[in-house]
């Protein structure tokens, strides 16, 4: 108690000095401010929903964050009571607490040493690139727990910041020790990926510690900077192991879901397959294809590669390496710390799990200001991050604007399907179960970016998920009653000679069930093919004139004959050609197609249908085994196509085909 009491002062003398930055650098809580709005003011502003929080609504306090290894959301929702919020509180209060963490890194990288880089600039930058990386959308647009993260944040920094104290600037204070422990615990209860961003923002000190060395010509004595490592490590594997026996402690009472462990695949899946993965995931991270608005990955990771071949060079070349190869070995520690997790799960992360990137992009370009001593050179950097910095919040602010009109797209849809049972005047609450069967993806448009899970319609998320769209539907308060599993596979096998949504008859009342039909079959082919044909000799058909129509081909060379009949001659992969069926399968109900032609090979040819304003799906298509020589096929059009508006063949690979009739028939 004693040690606790001395690191008392030291532990008030920090505060002050938190304190103290923040009144001396309002003009950093004005930027701070400014960039939160612009990056975050519409989803502070405009209510949604988002995948997964249909589940929070319903359940409330019911809802267990323990069973992922967070049960320090848990502890915060009972704390302050916040297990039933909206977005625009939720968004709100994470933003608040987000921008308030934004301040307090640029003051630990600001404070670790007594070198003035100027009274802004240095905080600017890593505000700046900190609050602006477009992958926090994710994390501060899932509401349910955008408010726990946003305290993680704050937490995850002080701790940053005290240990970096003790371990660093060689203050022996337990109580930044012991505060630091706990504070690192406490966030990997919260959000697992913290532990990485406590290690790295740890990292980012030391470099600025050692920067400092440098330029002042102040070797660092290697047996400390070793100690200075282990004093992390020790810290970050206490805390770790602190984390773990209260989460074994926790699954006595609550069982784990098994979340975490499934995105372990080491021993799972054979190494090569693994690591040829976390290849792709990587290039496709760094690319900036994995998270919108990214494009600044690859640059701060080349900065920090120059910056190491920098120290490298001079390590190697000068005979006053000072802490040239200190320098070294650091940042190639600090480039490897963001893809950690990765190593340790043998699986790509989510783009919500990326906690460590925008400290990693700001502290790069902080890195380099320092280095570049020309004013016009730091100008031009500063001139840069403005910019980035803009492309950055703007990219947030547009993958929100989106998220919000996919919202306002499901909750028209949702009112729609309520409009239509509320039509069949079986009350406001029908007594029958309403299923949805299939998915409703919506029409793709100018404006409307996915993201992992922004963007994401809940009558598309998990290819048309029961559960959800009844969630989202019950949000709404469309209090219908749920279908049993039974009731969930007839209401398929009904579906599939039922009109697809949004056609009349899509939504019907069947075998004491409300159906709900988006896809009109189970995801098997409908249409059937064969060669017998399937009606009587007398039938009304409309003769396409092949010498007239205008076809689509992909991997087929195609010669009109003069004949009247088509030669058709596939090269490549995946060969087809399509055609529409206007003028004479407009307004028109169709039950069969008739192809006759000639092949060279024998083989599979493969049918589809398009319905209009609809696309190519295996669901409307069918395979039929052909023969070299003469074939006549008949494709059954199902009873939920009331309409066509093209056909595809795809004909066997390396084939010729020569089509000498195309006939639809009532």
């Amino acid at each position: 108690m004693n040690e606790i009491k001395t690191g008392n002062s030291p532990m008030r003398e920090e505060l002050f000095s938190i304190l103290h930055f923040f009144k001396n650098n309002m003009f950093l809580v004005y930027i701070s401010v400014f960039v939160s709005l612009f990056a975050y003011g519409f989803s502070m502003t405009h209510f949604t929903l988002s995948i997964d929080e249909e589940i929070a609504l319903t359940l409330g306090d019911q809802y267990n964050w323990s069973n992922q290894g967070r049960f320090g959301i848990d502890i915060l929702k009972t704390l302050f009571n916040f297990w039933n919020t909206n977005s625009i509180t939720s968004t709100f209060l994470a933003v608040s607490l987000f921008s308030l963490s934004g301040i307090l890194w640029a003051y630990s990288f600001s404070s670790i040493t007594p070198r003035k880089e100027g009274k802004y600039i240095p905080g600017s930058i890593v505000i700046l690139l900190f609050l602006t990386f477009p992958a926090l959308s994710e994390n501060i647009g899932f509401s349910m727990m955008s408010f726990e993260l946003g305290i993680g944040w704050i937490i995850i920094a002080l701790a940053s910041i005290f240990i970096s104290r003790w371990a660093i600037s060689s203050n022996n204070s337990k109580l930044f020790l012991l505060l630091g422990v706990i504070f690192v615990s406490f966030a990997t209860s919260i959000y697992q990926a913290f532990l990485s961003v406590f290690i790295i923002g740890c990292f980012i000190q030391l470099i600025i510690y050692i920067l400092h060395l440098e330029e002042s010509k102040t070797k660092l004595n290697l047996k400390l900077y070793f100690y200075i490592l282990v004093k992390i490590t020790l810290v970050s594997g206490v805390s770790l192991a602190l984390y773990k026996i209260a989460d074994k402690i926790v699954q006595l009472f609550i069982p784990s879901s098994g979340y975490i462990e499934n995105f372990i695949m080491w021993g799972k899946k054979p190494t090569s397959e693994i690591i040829l993965g976390l290849l792709s995931s990587f290039s496709k991270l760094l690319s900036g294809e994995l998270i919108y608005g990214s494009k600044m990955l690859l640059p701060s990771m080349f900065i920090s590669l120059f910056l190491i071949a920098y120290f490298l060079v001079k390590f190697l070349i000068n005979k006053d390496r000072g802490n040239a190869g200190i320098l070294v070995f650091t940042l190639i520690g600090y480039c490897l710390i963001p893809f950690l997790i990765y190593f340790i799960s043998g699986s790509p992360v989510p783009v919500r799990g990326n906690l460590v990137w925008p400290l990693f992009t700001s502290s790069a370009c902080l890195f380099l200001f320092m280095l570049v001593r020309k004013v016009q050179y730091r100008m031009f950097i500063i001139f840069v991050i403005c910019i980035i910095s803009f492309y950055q919040a703007n990219s947030i602010a547009q993958l929100f604007y989106s998220d919000y009109q996919r919202y306002e797209d499901d909750v028209k849809l949702a009112n729609q399907i309520g409009y239509a049972i509320t039509n069949m005047d079986l009350g406001e609450t029908p007594p029958f179960p309403v299923v949805y069967v299939g998915k409703h993806e919506q029409e793709i448009r100018n404006g409307i970016i996915k993201q992992e899970v922004l963007g994401y319609s809940f009558f598309e998320w998990d290819g048309g998920n029961q559960l959800r769209i009844g969630d989202f539907m019950q949000s709404l308060g469309y209090m219908y009653i749920s279908p049993s599993e039974v009731q969930k596979e007839r209401a398929k096998q009904i579906a599939a000679s039922m009109p697809m949504w949004p056609h009349k008859g899509s939504i019907a009342l069947k075998e004491d069930m409300i159906i709900v039909n988006f896809s009109g079959s189970t995801g098997k082919p409908l249409l059937k093919i064969s060669e017998i044909q399937p009606f009587g000799e007398k039938y009304k058909s409309n003769k396409l004139a092949i010498s007239s129509v205008n076809f689509d081909t992909h991997n087929v060379e195609l010669a009109k004959k003069t004949t009247g009949t088509l030669g058709a001659f596939s090269r490549g992969e995946d060969p087809y050609f399509s055609f529409p069926t206007a003028p004479h399968a407009q307004n028109q109900s169709y039950k069969f197609v008739k192809i006759e032609f000639s092949s060279d090979i024998e083989g599979n040819l493969q049918l589809f249908l398009l319905p209009p304003n609809g696309e190519y799906s295996e669901v409307l298509s069918g395979t039929q085994n052909i023969r070299s020589g003469e074939n006549v096929i008949y494709c059954t059009i199902p009873d939920a196509i009331t309409e066509i508006s093209a056909v595809r063949i795809d004909p066997p690979d390396n084939s010729v085909l020569n089509i000498k009739n195309i006939e639809l028939i009532f």
